[in-house]
């Protein structure tokens, strides 16, 4: 989640002491589409990769940068005061129910590689 001190994330410009969605929620909104539909964190980020979507800092997207912005609540609302996690006042890029669905798989999905026969 977003702290007080961070920079705006992917997806929100930070002015005026307001989070707004800029044109990179589109890219954020397809990250968890594509999840939902299936797609690993590796093909999502090397399908991010090979059309060329920015990342928010230079460098190339990798699975821990995917498996990060799928199960950050700030993009569906959530935001952290003080280590509690509080109702945010910014428009949300993904709603609710997907983020909830979506980060319950996430944290169901183990990094690096699994076990044979699994």
């Amino acid at each position: 989640m977003l702290k007080n001190s961070s920079r705006a994330m992917l997806g929100y410009d930070y002015q005026g002491y307001q989070f707004t969605p800029n044109e990179h929620a589109a890219t954020v909104k397809s990250i968890f589409d594509m999840f939902v539909g299936g797609e690993s964190l590796t093909q999502i980020a090397n399908h991010l990769n090979r059309v060329g979507v920015p990342t928010a800092r230079v460098g190339k997207w990798q699975p821990p940068t995917v498996r990060y912005i799928l199960s950050n609540g700030f993009y569906a609302g959530v935001s952290r005061w003080d280590g509690v996690e509080v109702p945010g006042t910014h428009i949300v890029i993904v709603d609710a129910i997907t983020y909830e669905e979506t980060c319950a798989k996430v944290m169901a999905t183990k990094p690096g590689p699994q076990p044979k026969g699994h």
